[in-house]
C-alpha cells in the first residue's frame, strides 16, 4: 500500500500541541515516521513532525494541504524515541510536540548555541584525587559563587 498521507504534529504555539494533521505526501516526496518537515499551517509555513503514515485519511479533499519539504534527509526523532512518547506525555502530563522538540538538537532545530570556552590556567581542584582540574567559565562562575556567599 503506497502512503499517501502524513500525520503532522505542528510546532507551533497554537492549538494543543497534541494534534496530528493530515498532510498529502507529494508523489516525489520521501517522508519517514520521525522526520521534521516544513507544512502550511494557516498562512504561514511551519515545522512539524511526522508521527504516522497512511493511505486513507478521512479529511475532506478541499480541506488537506501538501507537506511543502522534509527538514532533513532523515527521521530527527528515532522509532524508539517515538515509542515513548505518549507514555512520557502521560506520566509527565506534556504535550507531545513540548516532548519531540527535546528529543531534537537545538542546531537541527535552529537554535543558536554557543560553546563555552576553558580556561587556560586551571582554577579548581579535583574533589577525589587533588589534582588540578580546568573549568569552563561557567562552572568558575558558580565556584566563585559558592565561594563568596
Amino acid at each position: 500500500m503506497i502512503m499517501k498521507y502524513a500525520q503532522v504534529v505542528i510546532d507551533a504555539v497554537i492549538g494543543d500541541g497534541n494534534t496530528a494533521f493530515d498532510y498529502v505526501i507529494p508523489d516525489d516526496m520521501r517522508i519517514e515516521i520521525g522526520m521534521r518537515v516544513l507544512v502550511p499551517f494557516g498562512k504561514t509555513l511551519t515545522e512539524g513532525f511526522v508521527l504516522g503514515l497512511a493511505g486513507e485519511t478521512s479529511v475532506p479533499e478541499d480541506k488537506l494541504k501538501y507537506i511543502t519539504k522534509p527538514m532533513d534527509g532523515f527521521s530527527a526523532v528515532i522509532p524508539e524515541f517515538l515509542e515513548l512518547l505518549d507514555d512520557i506525555c502521560y506520566r509527565f502530563k506534556l504535550r507531545k510536540i513540548d516532548v519531540l522538540r527535546l528529543f531534537v538538537p537545538g542546531v537541527l532545530r535552529g537554535k543558536k548555541t554557543t560553546r563555552v570556552k576553558k580556561r587556560d590556567a586551571p582554577r579548581g581542584l579535583d574533589a577525589t584525587t587533588q589534582n588540578r582540574v580546568v573549568l569552563t567559565e561557567q562552572q568558575q562562575a558558580v565556584v566563585d559563587y559558592i565561594t563568596n556567599n
